[in-house]
């Protein structure tokens, strides 16, 4: 026996007992085993992704990946165990693992793109470590009045990060004004009017017309909101005049 430990060509001769030869020849070809290293386990931020490396090789070097794919790289954004298997051509092969860990992103919600009336809040929801507004603001919730486009990110404990953008548009609450209390002599009625034409009515009553008109004592109350989803709120008390019969 011989050991070989380089490329080459070895030849062999046989001789027996009695003088008879006998040869033979053999090529041995070192081939280079694939480098395949897929790193220390790894974790990522729920949305994102890792790219995971079989390492390069020959021509002709085959890949085989747990996930199925054949490819050398592969971009995985789902946790679990990956495992790759490379084979060179040369026959020699190669397999490593992989832990991928998934973490949570903080959820971030400032709702749709609205309108809003007055004075409103912007809540980037709790379970942050750190806020970074458009507003260079850093705090959970800031309260502003102008209309604008306000945007956040968010920062978690795991140090991933989730972020949002929301456009204010502001609308003016229109002002109602029923006037002051009234009081009914016998067989009078009142009427009462909302003002803000054009705008939606809610009474108390169940009437949605701008104005009405009452006979009956009581607190009326309407709710008007104007073209802009913006509301105002009145009331007013008739009270009947104790001379009424």
């Amino acid at each position: 026996t011989f050991i070989a430990t380089q490329a080459g060509n070895y030849y062999v001769t046989l001789t027996d007992s009695v003088g008879c030869k006998v040869s033979d020849t053999v090529e041995v070809t070192v081939a280079i085993p694939p480098t395949l290293n897929l790193g220390a386990d790894t974790s990522i931020c729920t949305g994102n992704a890792v790219v995971l490396d079989g390492g390069p090789g020959p021509v002709g070097t085959v890949y085989n990946w747990s996930t199925g794919a054949t490819s050398q790289i592969i971009v995985v954004s789902t946790g679990g165990t990956y495992i790759a298997s490379v084979t060179t051509p040369g026959g020699c092969a190669a397999i490593d693992t992989v832990e991928v860990t998934n973490l949570p992103s903080p959820g971030v919600g400032l709702g749709p793109d609205r309108v809003e009336c007055g004075t409103f809040v912007l809540d980037a929801g709790a379970g942050g470590t750190q806020y970074q507004w458009s507003t260079n603001q850093s705090t959970q919730t800031i309260t502003q009045t102008q209309a604008g486009t306000y945007s956040v990110t968010v920062t978690n404990q795991f140090g991933c990060i989730g972020s949002d953008t929301v456009v204010i548009t502001t609308g003016t609450n229109p002002t109602v004004a029923l006037g002051p209390d009234q009081v009914l002599c016998n067989g009078q009625s009142a009427s009462l009017d909302a003002g803000n034409p054009g705008a939606s009515y809610l009474w108390s009553t169940g009437a949605t017309s701008q104005t009405i008109s009452v006979a009956a004592p009581g607190v009326y109350v309407v709710s008007v909101t104007n073209t802009s989803g913006c509301s105002g709120v009145d009331s007013v008390r008739i009270i009947e005049s104790l001379l009424n019969v």
